[in-house]
C-alpha cells in the first residue's frame, strides 16, 4: 500500500511539473533559417520632406502604413503601393494635436487609429480626421487595445504604482464605462528613473535594458512576460493560464559606457547629460531576452531586442504549445542598419533602414513565413 502511494505521489508531481511548463534547451528543433525577402517597394519620404527619425510603424490588414516620424513630428500614411496618402498629428493643445507628440506612440483600436500620449489618447479615422481625445490614469495607459473602449494596461514605472512592494498588476479596463478586472500580478524592475542635483527628474523605458511585462494579444489570447526572463505565459482574458513555456538562454552583457552613449545621443541635447549618466547606471547591464511577441499563421515570433540595432533581426519562433521550433533572421547588405524593429503583417515585412550616408527609408518585403 504505501509503495501504490508513492506510485501516486510521483505520477501527480510530474502533471504538476508539465502542466506549469518548462524551459526548453537553446537549440530549436528545426534550426536556424534566414528568411527569404523580396521587396515590394521603398521610400525615403512621404510628400513632406525626408524621413528623419521612424519612431513608430503600424500596418493595417488592407497593408496601409502608418509611419510617426519623431523629429518631423508627423504621421503619415502610405498605401500597400508605397503611394503617400496624407500626414496628420501636430504637436499642440488644440483638437487633434498632440502635446507629447514626440514620445508619442500608435496603436489600433477596433476601425480606429489611436495616437497615445502620457495620460491622454486621441483617436483618428483611419484617414487621418481627428475624432475625439480622452484622458487616462496614468496607471491605465494602454498597452494594446481589444476594441475601441477595452485595453489592456500594465505599468511600465514604479510611480504608475501605490503600493511600496512594487507589483503590478495587468489589467482588462473599459475606457468607457470604467468597468475593470485583474489578470495577472507581477513584480516590476526598480530601475530606469534618475533625479538630477538640480531636481531634474528622468525616467527611460526601453525594451532592451529596461525589464518590463511584455503583451500581445490573438483569438482571445494574451502572450505575456517581464522579458528580463525568457518565459512567457498564456492566458485567456480572464486571467485563466492556459500554457508557459520558456527557454534556456543567458542574458548579453552591455557596458556603462555604452548605455550612456546612447542615451546622450538619443536625448540629443533635451536632458542634462549628469541626469543621463545617472539614468544609464540604473538601467540593467544586461539585455533583455525579448522586445515583442507576434502570431503569424499558427506560429509565435518572439522578438530579441538590441540596444545598438545592426542590419539583422532575431526572431524565436514557437508552435502555439510552445515548442522552440526555429531561431530565425531577417537580414539586410551589411551597409545597411535598422533604426528600429521590423514588423511583420500579412505576409510581409516593414523595415525602417538607415544607409552608411544616413538617409533613412521605410521598404516592404514580401516574406516567405514558415507554416505551422
Amino acid at each position: 500500500m504505501k509503495k501504490l502511494m508513492m506510485l501516486v505521489l510521483v505520477v501527480v508531481i510530474v502533471v504538476v511539473h508539465l502542466q506549469s511548463g518548462q524551459k526548453q534547451l537553446d537549440k530549436p528543433k528545426k534550426g536556424d533559417m534566414v528568411f527569404k525577402m523580396d521587396k515590394v517597394w521603398e521610400i525615403e519620404d512621404a510628400g513632406e520632406a525626408p524621413f528623419a527619425s521612424i519612431r513608430d510603424l503600424m500596418v493595417l490588414e488592407d497593408g496601409t502604413a502608418y509611419i510617426y516620424d519623431s523629429k518631423n513630428l508627423r504621421i503619415y500614411i502610405v498605401s500597400k503601393e508605397g503611394k503617400a496618402v496624407r500626414a496628420f498629428g501636430r504637436m499642440g493643445e488644440g483638437p487633434g494635436e498632440i502635446r507629447q507628440l514626440r514620445q508619442a506612440k500608435l496603436r489600433r483600436a477596433g476601425d480606429k487609429i489611436v495616437v497615445q500620449e502620457d495620460r491622454r489618447i486621441h483617436y483618428f479615422k483611419r484617414n487621418g480626421d481627428f475624432i475625439r481625445s480622452q484622458t487616462v490614469l496614468e496607471a491605465q495607459n494602454p498597452i494594446l487595445f481589444l476594441n475601441e473602449n477595452e485595453t489592456i494596461t500594465a505599468p511600465i514605472h514604479l510611480r504608475q504604482i501605490r503600493n511600496k512592494r512594487g507589483i503590478g498588476k495587468i489589467r482588462r479596463i473599459n475606457l468607457k464605462t470604467g468597468a475593470q478586472s485583474v489578470i495577472a500580478s507581477f513584480s516590476m524592475f526598480k530601475g530606469g528613473m534618475s533625479v538630477s542635483k538640480s531636481g531634474g527628474r528622468a525616467t527611460v523605458t526601453d525594451t532592451s535594458l529596461t525589464p518590463m511585462m511584455i503583451i500581445t494579444h490573438f483569438n482571445g489570447r494574451l502572450y505575456y512576460g517581464m522579458n528580463d526572463e525568457y518565459w512567457i505565459t498564456v492566458s485567456d482574458l480572464t486571467g485563466k493560464r492556459l500554457n508557459s513555456f520558456g527557454i534556456e538562454r543567458k542574458r548579453r552583457w552591455i557596458s556603462d559606457k555604452v548605455k550612456e552613449d546612447e542615451l546622450i545621443a538619443s536625448a540629443k541635447d533635451r536632458a542634462p547629460v549628469e541626469l543621463l549618466k545617472r539614468l544609464a547606471k540604473t538601467m540593467a547591464n544586461e539585455m533583455n531576452h525579448f522586445s515583442n511577441i507576434e502570431i503569424h499563421k499558427g506560429l509565435l515570433y518572439v522578438f530579441t531586442p538590441y540596444y545598438v540595432r545592426n542590419h539583422r533581426q532575431q526572431i524565436d519562433i514557437f508552435s502555439t504549445g510552445g515548442t522552440f521550433l526555429y531561431r530565425a533572421f531577417i537580414e539586410l547588405d551589411p551597409e545597411l542598419k535598422m533604426t528600429r524593429e521590423p514588423l511583420i503583417r500579412n505576409g510581409f515585412v516593414y523595415i525602417s533602414m538607415e544607409n552608411d550616408e544616413g538617409d533613412i527609408t521605410v521598404a516592404k518585403y514580401s516574406i516567405a513565413l514558415p507554416k505551422a
